[in-house]
């Protein structure tokens, strides 16, 4: 596959939201062009998700999903 190829490919994905297909899949698993394939991957990510990191959601996601006790021994706010 050809860079062409990949870069017509990562669009097709980027602005039709759908996946590639299996033989398309198995395809890009023979490319010989390495940064082609990591600069297109790197375009689909960045087209469907930012680059900020929430830690606000992610911290209350983890503390309040019921597997963590607020009195937690292995945290410096757990109780003795």
């Amino acid at each position: 596959m050809l860079k062409e190829e990949i870069d017509g490919l990562a669009d097709r994905v980027i602005n039709s939201g759908e996946g590639v297909s299996r033989e398309e899949a198995l395809n890009l698993m023979k490319v010989s062009d390495l940064k082609a394939l990591c600069d297109a991957a790197d375009r689909i990510c960045k087209a469907f998700h930012s680059n900020r990191f929430d830690s606000f959601h992610r911290g209350n996601q983890w503390r309040n999903n019921g597997r963590h006790a607020d009195n937690c021994r292995k945290h410096s706010q757990g109780r003795p």
